[in-house]
């Protein structure tokens, strides 16, 4: 029989490894923004739109830098919209194409197509490419694939602010 500390010593080491591996995979996927000078992966123009201190990588100290926060909480955000249109609320329309963009990073495979976000009630709209959704997941904005010649990266970038709005 295994002790009570015994039990509680394997289940802190397993999940400090786990927390270890989450970090591993998020950080895997960052890339860096422009003119974002203290490094939380949000550009600091952006940071006051969403109430972030500017010079400060993690405003409320939580332990996940700023950028990395948003842009989790956009990617949720997107998951749970409609499918369908409507006229009273924002939705999602997915565009599949008969290509892929692969992921430099974990060589996943995304299909080449895009999602757009409507927001019927402002008359907004905002395109992400699939494999921007894919590094919007792992907490960044700014994304690169793979997608005829291998080793030729192409490159993009979400912008958070007009996402937000267009969500809202």
């Amino acid at each position: 029989m295994i002790s009570k500390n015994i039990k509680a010593s394997i289940y802190i080491f397993i999940t400090i490894i786990a927390l270890v591996c989450l970090s591993c995979v998020l950080n895997s996927h960052l890339l860096e923004i422009a003119g974002d000078n203290d490094d939380d992966y949000i550009a600091d123009p952006d940071e006051p739109y969403f109430n972030l201190k500017i010079g400060i990588s993690d405003s409320d100290g939580d332990g996940l830098k700023d950028g990395i926060e948003v842009a989790l909480e956009l990617s949720k955000r997107i998951e749970v919209l409609p499918r369908q249109k409507s006229d009273s609320m924002p939705y999602a329309i997915e565009h599949i194409a008969y290509c892929v963009a692969v992921c430099p990073v974990c060589d996943e495979e995304v299909n080449g197509g895009g999602i757009v976000v409507i927001n019927p009630l402002k008359n907004i709209s905002d395109t992400i490419p699939f494999i921007g959704l894919h590094y919007l997941s792992y907490g960044c904005f700014r994304y690169e694939w793979e997608q005829s010649e291998p080793g030729y990266l192409q490159h993009g970038e979400v912008d958070p602010v007009q996402l937000d709005k267009t969500l809202r």
